[in-house]
């Protein structure tokens, strides 16, 4: 009887096995969105007219991939300072970057925070860093032609800053890897991963959930329905190589107790950058996590980031 039972249990676990590989599958691209109502819910600012400083700003959307995608334009204070577009991380929106965004604004003379696909209020689903920074670019490319009413002479020669967090901290080394140096003013990475596996498998475990046999086969698909394989060693080599290409300031910013995201990670990035004559300056939160980086008691990120904005801003600092 046993022995006949077998083929059943056998069939029972490999149907649990894949549902449990779709499952997360669509949990991983498909992340709870955090919108105004979350902000509201949270009792903090769900745009920027809500902040306790209120700053100007213009709802604007564009699309990339036949997807439309989010996005805020928001006023700075240094009319001679570079653009700083900011994105947010995995799970996360531009709301969530909302403070971030209204402390940088000082040093430059526009943000601009987007949603990522499948995040906030941008249609689509979550690819991992693995195709974002197509749309990213395609944001650029718009904000710097001015396809969309932004008068760009506001930029100082069209200067750009990148900032990315977790997730969009990948998409923005990326995009930096392929956007023209005359264009880049500076790159910066706040609590970077180089690979999908690493910050998916710290997420699943710290909400309990199973990852050692369903992570693996869920990325798998992740890289085939993109078209473009996730697997962690060529996709940090990728990044790695990214870093190559970049010929801009940059600052790399990671708590020392991160469990999501390694902070080996972000020293190995900043080694790839040395290679080749890249200025980078990595700074190590002390006590700070994946997520307060800014928040940590004592930690000198917003005024580090200040003084890189402001170098940003100096002309005789752009690589040509």
């Amino acid at each position: 009887m046993i022995l006949d039972l077998l083929p059943l249990l056998g069939v029972g676990l490999l149907v649990y096995w894949l549902a449990l590989v779709l499952v997360t599958w669509r949990g991983l691209v498909v992340p709870v969105r955090r919108g105004y109502t979350w902000a509201v819910a949270k009792g903090l600012a769900g745009d920027p007219g809500e902040l306790e400083r209120p700053r100007d700003f213009r709802r604007f959307s564009f699309v990339s991939r036949g997807r439309t995608l989010s996005a805020w334009d928001i006023a700075g204070d240094a009319p001679g300072g570079p653009l700083l577009v900011m994105t947010h991380g995995w799970g996360e929106s531009k709301v969530v970057m909302l403070q971030r965004a209204s402390i940088a604004a000082a040093d430059v003379s526009r943000v601009v925070l987007w949603d990522l696909p499948g995040h906030g209020e941008s249609e689509g689903r979550s690819s991992l860093g693995l195709r974002e920074s197509e749309d990213l670019l395609t944001l650029l490319r718009l904000l710097l032609g001015d396809r969309d009413g932004t008068d760009s002479s506001s930029t100082r020669g069209g200067h750009v800053v990148l900032y990315g967090r977790s997730l969009g901290a990948a998409v923005s080394l990326e995009a930096a890897g392929r956007l023209s140096g005359a264009n880049l003013a500076g790159l910066v990475l706040e609590g970077l991963s180089l690979d999908v596996a690493t910050p998916s498998r710290g997420v699943l475990a710290a909400r309990g959930l199973p990852w050692r046999v369903n992570l693996g086969p869920a990325i798998a698909l992740l890289g085939v329905l993109d078209r473009r394989w996730g697997g962690s060693a060529p996709l940090a080599a990728a990044r790695l190589d990214d870093a190559q290409r970049v010929r801009c300031p940059v600052l790399v910013l990671h708590g020392d107790g991160d469990e999501i995201c390694p902070p080996a990670d972000s020293r190995r990035i900043v080694e790839a950058f040395a290679s080749h004559g890249v200025g980078a300056t990595l700074l190590e939160v002390a006590g700070a996590g994946h997520l307060d980086v800014w928040e940590a008691p004592g930690s000198p990120a917003a005024s580090r980031l200040a003084d890189f904005l402001r170098g940003a801003g100096d002309p005789s600092r752009h690589a040509s």
